[in-house]
């Protein structure tokens, strides 16, 4: 029961952002940005490295929405974490000592590029697994 409230907390998490973040398809019916695929989101994370450049609105944009994205996914887990009497999924360090945004989309970048398997299923799943084996909780 408790790891359904949990999954529940992190799907709403998530979900939040994602309402925040629909479009239009080719055949004009709303549709969530990131629920497809996770190749979605990574071609909005390579933007990460452009954003050393002058300033550009759609390089702010996208590099943006990846950023957000990763930390709703963390927020989400994190609510888990604390209502659960042990950690799941992953356990990303605490700022200062923790990795910048820019790291964390580094970390989901490379994991994708390792791991094609993956784009064909939803970004929540990349973000999780990625920061699962880069920030594994320790053992309690």
């Amino acid at each position: 029961m408790k790891n359904i409230a949990l999954l529940l907390a992190l799907f709403c998490s998530v979900r939040s952002l994602l309402a925040q973040s629909s479009t239009k398809d080719d055949n004009s019916k709303e549709m969530t940005y990131y629920g497809d695929t996770a190749s979605l989101l990574l071609d909005e994370c390579r933007f990460i490295d452009l954003t050393d450049r002058p300033p550009d609105h759609l390089v702010r944009f996208h590099s943006e929405r990846c950023v957000r994205y990763i930390a709703g996914v963390i927020d989400g887990v994190e609510a888990a974490n604390a209502v659960s009497s042990r950690n799941i999924f992953f356990c990303v360090p605490d700022t200062p000592v923790g990795p910048s945004e820019r790291e964390l989309a580094k970390v989901v970048i490379k994991f994708g590029d390792d791991h094609p398997e993956f784009m064909h299923k939803s970004a929540i799943v990349l973000v999780v697994q990625s920061l699962a084996r880069a920030y594994p909780c320790p053992a309690t």
